[in-house]
C-alpha cells in the first residue's frame, strides 16, 4: 500500500487515474536466489495499471497486490525490493479529511 491520488482532481495534470507509485522493477530476494518481475510482467494486474513502454513503468492504484506465483515455494524468511521509478503528488489526510467535512 501507498499514498495515492489522481492527478486530474488534485489539478496537477489532465490524468483521471489514482497513481500510487510507478514500479520499474520488484525482487524477490530468499538468500542468494533471486526472483525478478519487471514492470512489464503481465502477473502485475491486481490493482496496477497498464503497462507503460514508453517509461517502463507500471502504476499502482496505491493498493496493489503482487502475484501469488512470485512467492511459489518461499519457505522461510525473504526479502521483497521494489524499484519505484517515480511518485505523485499526494493530498494529506488532513486536507482530505477537510475537504469531506
Amino acid at each position: 500500500m501507498s499514498r495515492a491520488g489522481a492527478p486530474a482532481e488534485l489539478g496537477f495534470a489532465r490524468d483521471p487515474r489514482v497513481l500510487g507509485v510507478a514500479v520499474r522493477q520488484v525482487r524477490l530476494w530468499q538468500g542468494k536466489r533471486l526472483r525478478v518481475l519487471d514492470a512489464a510482467d503481465a502477473t502485475l494486474v491486481e490493482r496496477f495499471h497498464a503497462f507503460e513502454q514508453d517509461n517502463c513503468i507500471r502504476w499502482t492504484d496505491g493498493d496493489a497486490a503482487l502475484p501469488a506465483a512470485l512467492f511459489a515455494d518461499v519457505e522461510r524468511a525473504c526479502e521483497l525490493e521494489l524499484w519505484v521509478d517515480g511518485a505523485t503528488r499526494y493530498p494529506l489526510y488532513t486536507e482530505v479529511v477537510q475537504q469531506v467535512a
